[in-house]
């Protein structure tokens, strides 16, 4: 099958201008039946992307790159807030009201170590582009009440007992995942992969730093990287490009290129990690340079150094510099029904640690033997119902 017949056919040519947009690429992928444009704002630096395709559910998202500088969850109360009420749109819950008055067939918000997005679809095409309007407005003009942010971060209230307790919709939500050892040990594990970078933070926010955030840091994060040049725009769906970039164009008005570095810093840690070889190997553009175009890649390389000792010695080296931080993470408030957590020392933690990887590897050596025994028993006794079937036919 050709792919002509596969792909929609391209409406538009790399280097081709539309409503303000730029035409930077168009590539026809038949093993996904897509015609892909890669397309620029030129007048914000906004990246756009538009999978079209034969299908009547639409998407639109729109997302940022932002790096954490600190663990009090900025840009997890940012994504709470701006769903919120805009100018445009000043109401209190805007998200629930889409939620429960569109004919929207998903819609979301998500936070990541570096980057949040809102994503929303639609099968039909009017409701689609209204949803998309109301996300976009949400997202790049809010109005970030300092009441929104005293609900949604943190703030003061009266507790149970009479007494001031800090509260707060994202507070809250993470003193539950704060409750849970699995997520701490792997909060502790990346921060200690990936030292002096974001992925050293939390984006989510840590409860003992959430309080630690300022109405003024909050506004200031939002001018920073919610903006149309730090954005990036997906689409898919069978609604044409053109029907996209003159909706877009309406929607970027107002907004122009600024200058930002929403960049994030590689760093290699074998050094941190105490190993004389070199197990850890960063991309080509070198060790602690910075990349400003293309997300910032560590590549970690799993044939270990023979110097480095066992597997074991491998991991409770690497997970030994998590230790202090797991004893003050785990030392958080219990959950209902749930034991407290506390870890002594980090001595103690990399010896537990230690201890847990050897079990399982021993485990795992016992498994590996047993079907190898059960591998050699089974070879014996094919072979010995072969040598008794030759014995009963020549007595024959």
């Amino acid at each position: 099958m050709q792919v002509k017949n596969v792909c929609p056919p391209p409406t538009f040519a790399a280097g081709d201008k539309r409503h303000g947009f730029h035409i930077l690429r168009v590539e026809q992928i038949s093993e996904i039946r897509v015609t892909a444009y890669e397309i620029e704002h030129e007048r914000t630096g906004a990246k756009l992307l538009h999978l079209h395709c034969d299908d009547r559910e639409n998407l639109f998202s729109i997302g940022f790159r932002t790096p954490p500088r600190d663990s009090t969850g900025v840009p997890h109360i940012l994504e709470h807030s701006v769903l919120a009420g805009s100018e445009r749109y000043p109401l209190k819950d805007v998200f629930n009201e889409l939620l429960r008055g569109t004919l929207q067939t998903f819609i979301n918000a998500f936070t990541y170590p570096d980057k949040t997005i809102y994503p929303v679809a639609s099968q039909e095409k009017r409701d689609f582009f209204n949803l998309a309007r109301v996300y976009a407005d949400l997202v790049l003009r809010p109005r970030l009440l300092r009441e929104t942010f005293l609900q949604e971060g943190h703030h003061l209230e009266f507790d149970a007992n009479g007494e001031l307790a800090v509260s707060g919709i994202v507070f809250n939500e993470m003193k539950g995942a704060y409750s849970s050892p699995e997520a701490l040990m792997y909060k502790a594990i990346q921060g200690n992969l990936y030292p002096e970078t974001p992925y050293a933070c939390d984006s989510e926010g840590d409860p003992e730093r959430i309080p630690d955030l300022t109405y003024e840091q909050f506004r200031a994060f939002h001018r920073t990287f919610y903006s149309p040049t730090n954005a990036r725009l997906f689409l898919s769906g069978n609604i044409p490009t053109e029907e996209h970039l003159a909706f877009l164009a309406e929607i970027l008005a107002g907004f122009d290129r600024v200058t930002l570095d929403s960049s994030i810093p590689i760093h290699a840690t074998a050094s941190k990690l105490g190993f004389s070889g070199d197990p850890l190997a960063t991309s080509a553009t070198g060790t602690g340079k910075r990349i400003s175009d293309g997300p910032s890649l560590l590549f970690i390389s799993s044939l270990w150094p023979r110097r480095c000792g066992s597997a074991a010695d491998v991991h409770a080296s690497l997970l030994a510099g998590t230790a202090a931080r797991c004893s003050r993470l785990m030392d958080w408030r219990e959950a209902p029904g749930q034991k407290r957590m506390a870890i002594s020392s980090a001595d103690s933690s990399a010896r537990s640690v230690r201890a847990i990887i050897e079990a399982q590897l021993r485990a795992e050596r016992r498994s590996r033997y047993d079907r190898q025994l059960e591998r050699l028993v089974r070879q014996l006794l094919y072979s010995k119902r072969s040598e008794i079937n030759f014995i009963k036919s020549s007595s024959q």
